[in-house]
């Protein structure tokens, strides 16, 4: 019933419950008036939006120099990512082994977290140190992280013993940097407006000069996973072995990797009329919105082509079809039988419609039963 016994649990079977993921959109950026040979859009460079009176920042998560084309200083196709990004750091005292590495923050995007250990404090050398994903071909030379979910739904960094990974000495420096985020709440940010404007204002000190352009809307924003995910999904990623064979195999798979799917629907290439042998196709049903953008189709697809799926077979993230229920409904009821009014009669039933829909049809597999239907409003 408690998140840190379940969490406990997976655990066991080596699962990490998925952290918040910010939401991402993409963007075009013109500076005009620059000079040099190249011009260069610092890792944190940000963005501002609004979304119904609340403001809300985006970054990118990388340096990125261009040179002019023509005389035009163009960053195209940039990555920027809703939150704000943050530094904590930790001096290695092997002597307290009760030391942890522990991201004191919330609603913490991992996906973003960077992790580097610089030798000590008067020694400025540094590396980057990777995300471990299992143990298979390292040594007392690989410089890797492990991560696990701890108390209060925070996330604790920490790694090896000096046989499998590398271990850490005394005096090192462990810098954590990660972007901290509102999750689902940006998602639609740099969408259309009734006059067509999608704008992200751009907050470096090139802004008087800088135009942006909205390539792809803010998508993909989600909070961390919840406890009935996690029972569901940790049994079957342990059954997986992180490796994609089965449809079921893509599924948990992908409900660990994204975490705005509200319904996953996979099937071999065999089955298509005419067949499409060595490919595997997918179908997803973000929670925020009906398709996912492009963006999100290629980064879904490299993360099951990377390492996971069988060798020859292509995955292809398609979009679902979408079928849209109007409803016109004639209620009748004894006003001697109740107290709401007309109105407020209305009301519970139009939500109930609603939740009928959110509850039953916004999953594959699902069919329209009208029986039930008319039940539920029938109950309300």
């Amino acid at each position: 019933d408690l998140r840190s016994s379940v969490v406990s649990k997976a655990k066991q079977v080596g699962y990490t419950p998925t952290s918040a993921t910010a939401a991402q959109a993409k963007i075009d950026v013109v500076v005009n008036d620059a000079t040099g040979a190249t011009l260069t859009m610092a890792k944190g460079t940000q963005f501002s939006t609004t979304i119904d009176g609340t403001s809300y920042n985006f970054v990118n998560n990388a340096d990125i120099s261009i040179t002019p084309v023509d005389g035009v200083y163009k960053f195209s196709n940039v990555d920027i990512f809703e939150g704000t990004y943050l530094n904590f750091k930790y001096t290695v005292n092997t002597s307290d082994t009760d030391q942890r590495f522990v991201i004191p923050n919330d609603n913490v995007d991992t996906n973003t977290l960077t992790v580097k250990i610089q030798e000590s404090s008067s020694d400025s050398t540094t590396n980057t140190y990777t995300l471990a994903t299992g143990i298979t071909g390292l040594d007392s030379t690989s410089k890797v992280y492990f991560l696990q979910e701890v108390e209060n739904g925070r996330y604790e960094v920490y790694f090896g013993d000096g046989i499998i990974s590398q271990s850490l000495n005394s005096g090192n420096l462990v810098i954590l940097q990660y972007l901290v985020t509102s999750g689902p709440d940006s998602n639609g940010a740099g969408k259309a407006d009734a006059e067509g404007s999608r704008t992200f204002s751009f907050q470096g000190n090139l802004e008087a000069t800088a135009t942006v352009k909205v390539v792809n809307e803010a998508s993909g924003g989600s909070l961390s996973e919840s406890i009935e995910s996690i029972r569901f999904n940790a049994p079957k990623m342990y059954q997986t072995q992180n490796r994609a064979v089965t449809s079921e195999d893509y599924q948990a798979i992908l409900r660990q990797e994204y975490g705005d799917i509200e319904s996953v629907f996979v099937w071999g290439g065999e089955e298509n009329d005419p067949p499409e042998y060595g490919k595997v196709f997918v179908a997803l049903k973000p929670k925020s919105g009906n398709e996912l953008s492009v963006t999100e189709k290629q980064s879904i697809a490299k993360k099951l082509v990377d390492g996971k799926n069988i060798v020859g077979v292509i995955p292809v993230i398609v979009d679902p079809d979408t079928t849209y229920i109007l409803v016109s409904s004639v209620v009748k009821y004894d006003p001697n039988k109740t107290v709401k009014s007309p109105d407020k009669l209305k009301s519970q039933v139009i939500q109930a419609i609603e939740n009928y829909g959110d509850n039953t049809l916004e999953k594959f597999g699902r069919g329209f039963r009208y029986s039930k239907f008319i039940k539920e409003i029938d109950d309300t």
